[in-house]
């Protein structure tokens, strides 16, 4: 249980739980030695043990988006688990979640992220917001039609699943005339006007109240004059570093982009970030942020809780800092070493302040 430093007193407990898959980016032990520095102890929660058994804590940090999906999905061991964590949250307040269960549901339903989104940045007036998008609901090809003409939607059209979480929510259509409108056969889903940005993404990573922006590849500037009414693809095979689809200019990434790559630098940007995060209530994301290859305007076109932070080179200084101000919060006593751990000042991936 708790060990005991002479100078420090007790340890407090951190707890942890992640699927194995991301510990690849964020290794537990790497994790626990440093934590151990500020005399916390990092705990990886049992999932088949009451919750409330493991603590106390004064942290808890999570990536349960897969737990959350299977408790949408009815699945009552997943259930349970999600009400364990909201009750321990609530029988002791003043423990720190990253982030709430509340905030992460809030943000898996595709069309609720896009609207709350929308609605914070449309305050910003900074020549920022989502792309125009609607929920279609079922397999009625004129009632979706109707819809989409409705809203203003202009082909070629993006189709996402309306969960953002899980292997079926990175299978996605894109959508060039009505036929391919009739073809569409899983609802419900959110259709989103496509944005011409020139093959190139901006991930944006977000801890706390800094942030990083990573470039990556994406889809080149399709037209309607595709002889194709529809093509499925997989999100991850367009923004991976590595992405070789045809869909892609794999070498627009590369290239100099002075206008685009200048959002990284930019006040706008940061302002947008503060929005997203301030109104989602996300501490741990990922925000994808395109430039509309035209007139420069910015679209966020998602949102995703604890992404992978591949790319982002001082996330472990900053995943401590954040974990450390945290647990003093919790405390309410500043953390012993916070003015050791490496500046928050965002940077842009490449080595350069923002």
């Amino acid at each position: 249980m708790d060990q005991t430093d002479g100078s420090q007193g007790p340890m407090q407990r951190v707890g942890y739980w992640w699927p194995d898959k991301k510990e690849k980016y964020v290794s537990p032990k790497v994790l626990r030695k440093h934590l151990r520095e500020y005399n916390l102890e990092l705990v990886k929660l049992d999932l088949n043990w009451p919750l409330a058994k493991q603590g106390p804590f004064v942290v808890v940090v999570h990536k349960l988006c897969e737990m959350l999906v299977k408790e949408i999905r009815g699945d009552s061991h997943a259930a349970s688990i999600c009400k364990q964590l909201d009750e321990l949250s609530s029988s002791n307040p003043r423990m720190v979640i990253l982030d709430p269960l509340s905030s992460v549901r809030a943000i898996l339903d595709r069309n609720n992220q896009y609207q709350t989104v929308k609605s914070a940045l449309d305050q910003l007036e900074e020549n920022i917001s989502v792309p125009p998008f609607v929920r279609l609901d079922a397999a009625e090809p004129d009632v979706n039609i109707h819809r989409v003409q409705e809203s203003g939607l202009k082909f070629p059209l993006v189709c996402k699943p309306i969960v953002a979480q899980g292997t079926e929510a990175h299978i996605m259509q894109l959508i060039f005339n009505e036929c391919g409108l009739r073809k569409l056969n899983s609802f419900p889903c959110i259709v989103q006007q496509f944005v011409p940005h020139g093959s190139v993404l901006y991930k944006v990573f977000v801890v706390g109240p800094t942030f990083s922006v990573i470039k990556r590849p994406s889809f080149k500037n399709i037209t309607t004059s595709s002889k194709e009414d529809l093509i499925e693809f997989h999100s991850h095979d367009i923004s991976k570093p590595d992405a070789s689809s045809p869909l892609i200019d794999r070498e627009a990434w590369h290239r100099p982009d002075k206008r685009g790559d200048s959002v990284g630098f930019s006040g706008r940007l940061a302002r947008a970030v503060e929005a997203v995060r301030q109104s989602t209530k996300q501490t741990l994301c990922g925000i994808d942020v395109i430039v509309e290859e035209q007139t420069g305007r910015l679209y966020v076109i998602d949102v995703n809780n604890f992404p992978g932070y591949s790319g982002m080179e001082n996330f472990m200084s900053e995943f401590i800092r954040l974990i450390t101000a945290s647990a003093a919060r919790a405390a309410n006593s500043p953390p012993a070493r916070a003015t050791e751990v490496s500046s928050a000042t965002p940077t842009n991936g490449l080595g350069a302040d923002i």
